[in-house]
């Protein structure tokens, strides 16, 4: 709710989001009080009227990485992965400037995960591939860079958590997660509309 007031106030034309249908329409279910996971057609027309009325007219930017749009200066209140922001911020010639909230009352928990596709041509080389990266060291250089943690059991010891810079980023606490929802990546051609309708709507 304090995005959506102060992207049509404050931040007006200075606002960006992610390129992302699920995650733009889950500012509008956030505020509605709605399942993050909903189907409802009702809700997600609601949802669409929110994101394509009332945001998109003063969104200036849809960005893949928020970490790069971070960098040129010119917005005041975005939409971000939290890896990404940690990633522009350490990177910001003013980093003072952001501070990264996890929504409330809920926003997506997601995660990443290794996999190796049946039927791939070298299963023993990207099963060594996959035993490189977690491994301790790499696994911390990774996440490092990437900003989030991976599934190597170095991140069971949380004292390693103190060896990266704004590691709240990478690490959300558990009342965080606890008030988080499991993405389930369901109704995705409404929410597409959704993005595609903003989209245009904002004439970007």
């Amino acid at each position: 709710s304090d995005f959506l007031d102060l992207a049509a106030t404050e931040a007006s034309g200075r606002t960006a989001v992610l390129e992302d249908a699920w995650e733009v329409t889950s500012i509008a279910l956030g505020h509605l009080g709605e399942d993050m996971n909903t189907e409802d057609a009702a809700v997600l027309r609601d949802a669409r009227n929110l994101i394509v009325n009332d945001l998109a007219p003063h969104i200036r930017a849809y960005v893949g990485n928020a970490a790069t749009a971070m960098s040129q200066g010119s917005f005041s209140l975005m939409q971000a992965f939290n890896g990404d922001a940690r990633q522009g911020i350490l990177d910001a010639d003013d980093p003072d400037r952001w501070e990264f909230v996890f929504p409330t009352p809920s926003a997506n928990l997601w995660m990443d995960n290794w996999c190796i596709a049946t039927g791939a041509q070298h299963p023993d080389a990207a099963h060594k591939f996959i035993d490189w990266i977690i491994a301790e060291d790499q696994a911390l250089v990774e996440c490092d860079y990437i900003g989030y943690p991976t599934g190597s059991k170095v991140f069971l010891d949380t004292s390693v958590e103190e060896e990266f810079d704004l590691p709240e980023l990478i690490f959300p606490t558990q009342e965080v997660l606890d008030r988080l929802t499991a993405s389930e990546f369901k109704g995705m051609e409404a929410r597409t509309n959704i993005l595609t309708d903003a989209q245009a709507r904002s004439g970007v």
